[in-house]
């Protein structure tokens, strides 16, 4: 529950609450009932939330109300935007976050109601610009959180992490590891907070030092292996690497240690990846064909002496088989010997074909009848 402190000066007053965001909610909705302006206050939160020595209840601020009275219904109706927007907002390390949150609030309140569609606002956007580093924070956390067995044993078995974040978003993603872990008891430790579960409960602490947390633990070794054997040379770009990974958190990453090797190797790796990819289709280029068609597969259509389709395929409006793409590829491969040009792809296709999965697939790829 926020207070109101006496004046610092002729219009200055102190705000103060807990530093949470439902505390300064509450807070806040005190100053909006007391017309208290922006311009004539400042907000303490936390441990800086001391009123001064001076300090009266504000004349314009019911006697009736204490720390421990509920809190004032406030007139004013607030978007829900907003309140989505300052929960992510109230979790930035800014100490200026919570003037610029009654700043945005007292706006839409005073006849600035569709404030926040205003983009080019700089209220607005450095709310959005505050937002979206927490966002991109709590990811981190996710990724980056690498818990380490700190003792052994059926029943004492305890996992323990240790994260530094740039924002206070620990208690906002310690539900994902509650959800993903549930069986595993565990503790994500950071410098301002602590978060503890049981395998039933999630608990919050005072926050902890470095030394609180292990370095290492047997399983180390593997996570390393497994990594190592997973990192694609071909498609390392060490300035998106560092985008995405930032090197403040390699410290704490027991893999981070294989990260500057790695790039080192990459380029020989990556010449040994494609020698090799040369020599199998060198080899696939010596492979008998019996009169032009591919060993071991019929024609995934059936052509009639004059070269025209039969009934069974004339329905076929895009994929006319395996055996129409490899004859392309053997026409398209002697029109280039006859120019002079020596192809380096299999005879198969004429040019190098990549096949893999993908992530996503347009559905119109997928509807009947297209392939």
């Amino acid at each position: 529950m926020g207070t109101i402190g006496a004046e610092r000066g002729p219009l200055l007053r102190e705000l103060t609450f807990d530093g949470s965001w439902p505390g300064w909610r509450n807070a806040a909705r005190d100053a909006l009932v007391a017309s208290i302006a922006p311009s004539d206050c400042t907000w303490l939160a936390g441990a800086n939330a001391q009123p001064s020595l001076l300090a009266e209840l504000a004349s314009d601020v019911p006697e009736s109300r204490t720390r421990t009275s509920p809190p004032v219904r406030s007139p004013h109706a607030v978007p829900k935007a907003f309140l989505t927007l300052g929960a992510d907002v109230a979790c930035h390390a800014s100490p200026s976050r919570w003037d610029l949150l009654y700043r945005v609030l007292w706006r839409l309140t005073h006849g600035e109601r569709h404030l926040l569609d205003v983009f080019v606002d700089s209220d607005v956007h450095a709310l959005h610009v505050m937002a979206k580093a927490v966002r991109r924070e709590g990811h981190k956390l996710r990724a980056f959180v690498r818990f380490r067995l700190v003792s052994a044993g059926t029943d004492a078995e305890r996992y323990v992490a240790w994260f530094e974040p740039a924002h206070d978003v620990l208690a906002r993603e310690a539900p994902f590891f509650a959800r993903r872990f549930p069986s595993m008891r565990w503790s994500i430790l950071t410098p301002h907070q602590s978060a503890h579960w049981d395998g039933a409960a999630l608990t919050y602490a005072a926050g902890a030092s470095r030394t609180d947390a292990p370095t290492g633990d047997d399983l180390e070794d593997l996570w390393r292996t497994y990594y190592a054997h997973i990192f694609n040379p071909a498609r390392t770009s060490p300035r998106t690497m560092r985008a995405e990974m930032p090197t403040r958190y390699w410290k704490h990453l027991p893999e981070a240690a294989l990260i500057a090797p790695l790039l080192r190797e990459a380029p020989a790796r990556v010449r040994e990846m494609i020698a090799r990819q040369r020599a199998a289709a060198d080899g696939a280029d010596q492979r008998p064909l019996a009169e032009g068609r591919v060993p071991g597969r019929q024609s995934a259509r059936t052509v009639s002496s004059a070269g025209t389709r039969t009934a069974a395929t004339a329905g076929t409006v895009h994929d006319e088989g395996v055996q129409a793409a490899h004859d392309r590829g053997v026409r398209a491969r002697a029109i280039l010997v006859s120019r002079g040009v020596t192809p380096t792809a299999s005879p198969v296709s004429g040019a190098d074909v990549r096949v893999g999965t993908a992530s996503w697939t347009d559905p119109t790829m997928t509807a009947p009848g297209v392939f």
